[in-house]
């Protein structure tokens, strides 16, 4: 596992760099990522991203660079299922990783209506 892994950053601090163009870090839970993706505003300036939110193992990631540059990882996360939100994904996104994901249903808090060029998804 690269280490930039285990750099944890704010979603609203990484929201805020509008000039990004390349974005792999990890997020602690799914609020501080739906938190960066409100911060963005819609703007949607990223070319490459692998963005983590939770943890996974990490032997899990000797597969991650055959997913494409546009990947997002979600892993070992509760979902309160009480929770009015959905995460409504980068336009453009790719890749989508879940791994054990604790919830009702994923469909209750991930929405893939902006995924339209979604090429490899692994739950």
């Amino acid at each position: 596992m690269d280490s930039y892994w285990r750099i944890t950053v704010e979603g609203r601090e990484v929201g805020s760099l509008r000039n990004l163009e390349t974005l792999e870090c990890h997020f602690e839970d799914l609020p501080d990522f739906v938190e960066y993706l409100r911060s963005r505003n819609g703007i949607q300036s990223l070319s490459t991203y692998k963005i983590l939110v939770g943890m996974v193992d990490e032997d899990y990631w000797d597969d991650i660079d055959d997913f494409p540059s546009k990947t997002v990882v979600l892993g070992n996360l509760n979902i309160d299922i009480d929770e009015d939100f959905q995460v409504k994904f980068l336009n453009g996104i790719q890749g989508l990783v879940c791994q054990l994901i604790d919830g009702r249903s994923l469909c209750d808090v991930l929405s893939l209506e902006n995924a339209t060029e979604l090429e490899r998804i692994a739950i």
